[in-house]
């Protein structure tokens, strides 16, 4: 998609923030960590196939936490 105005154009596409990764989830440990979370400062892009490359990245976060 793109977004023109006043002589600009950019794309705009979807990201996610990196997450974090534990075995297993409470909502208040959920709660707990929303600032890293939501921490945008190093995006994941994904490209035209965003959603194989969002599974494999997350299990890839599993695995290396071993």
């Amino acid at each position: 998609m793109f977004a023109s105005i006043g002589g600009r154009v950019a794309q705009i596409y979807i990201a996610e923030t990196s997450g974090v990764y534990q075995p297993s989830w409470t909502l208040d440990e959920v709660d707990a960590r929303m600032p890293e979370i939501m921490d945008r400062r190093e995006p994941v892009v994904f490209g035209l196939n965003g959603h194989v490359e969002h599974i494999n990245y997350s299990f890839a976060m599993a695995s290396s936490a071993g």
